[in-house]
């Protein structure tokens, strides 16, 4: 007989004998390496312009090898979530479109289980406990019947989620098809990092080219947020730059002015952009609930 190995039960409930978990297999290292060493084949030489398509022949690969109805990948942007690379067994309609602009409400259980154990195996909707409300009516509202789910992260920041999805009925997804899952995660991770590295580093070349012809500041900024806007198909998109002034004195205390950063809005596309320019749009740069201050002060990109 087999022995049956729980690796994560959602609910922390004991599963009901149909119910899904992660099984012990006999080690089949062949198959798993061949498709491991197809996966990254596969990905390691395309160009950026590529990628995507590549991504979603590695979904087929993954999902044929696990025999889900679906795999997917969702990508993190703005604190949304949603479905960007699908691929579905035959007969099977694609779900992307239902997958789109997602709170992380939508799924805050789940991403909670994911950040605990770095990874999330969901037997049944019935597993999930009463605090997963949101993702019980996901369940519902999609028709799973089983999910596994993998983060896609890059130094320890959240990228995406890399998920297998059962949906004519409950399955078991083996251990071995769970660490293949993860693995093809980090693959996938370093594609979608290799190509968004690539196409910054194109658009560098090709701004830099652009604006060496540029003497005017304005002009300059212009062409810069016009092209980072299609570039990267942004809604809109703006340019903050660091002016200091004096804060005004403490009557109280009788202190003298202080120093203070600001960051000033010097260009923006769209009717939102042109508002904010003229009514001189700044932000100071120790606001604590702003995205574009907290950006300005870590030096880093924040998604």
């Amino acid at each position: 007989m087999k022995e049956e190995a729980k690796i994560s039960d959602a609910s922390e409930k004991k599963a009901p004998a149909q119910s899904q978990t992660a099984v012990d297999s006999p080690a089949q290292p062949a198959p798993f390496a061949r498709l491991l060493t197809a996966v990254t084949t596969h990905l390691i030489n395309l160009s950026p312009d590529n990628i995507d398509s590549g991504i979603e022949h590695v979904l087929a690969l993954t999902g044929q090898f696990t025999h889900s109805d679906r795999s997917i990948v969702i990508l993190q942007e703005n604190l949304r979530f949603s479905n960007t690379h699908e691929w579905c067994a035959p007969g099977v309609a694609s779900g992307m479109e239902h997958l789109q602009d997602l709170p992380p409400e939508a799924i805050g259980w789940l991403l909670a289980q994911i950040d605990h154990a770095g990874f999330a195996l969901i037997p049944q909707p019935d597993h999930l406990p009463p605090e997963a409300q949101a993702e019980k009516f996901l369940f519902a509202n999609q028709g799973w019947q089983s999910l596994a789910v993998v983060p896609l992260a890059y130094q320890n920041a959240r990228l995406g989620l890399l998920a297998l999805i059962a949906l004519s009925g409950e399955q078991t997804w083996t251990v071995e098809e769970v660490s293949l899952l993860q693995i093809v995660g980090e693959i996938v991770t370093n594609a979608l990092q290799r190509k968004s590295f690539e196409l910054r580093e194109k658009l560098a070349y090709k701004i830099g080219a652009e604006l060496a012809s540029f003497l005017d500041q304005d002009a300059l900024l212009n062409l810069t947020i016009n092209q980072l806007r299609e570039s990267f198909g942004y809604y809109y998109t703006q340019i903050f730059l660091t002016s200091g002034f004096l804060s005004g004195a403490d009557k109280n205390s009788g202190t003298s002015p202080q120093p203070q950063s600001y960051l000033v809005m010097q260009a923006g596309t769209g009717n939102i952009g042109q508002r904010l320019l003229r009514r001189r749009h700044t932000i100071p740069i120790n606001a604590s609930r702003s995205i574009v201050a907290r950006a300005a002060r870590t030096h880093e990109t924040i998604r």
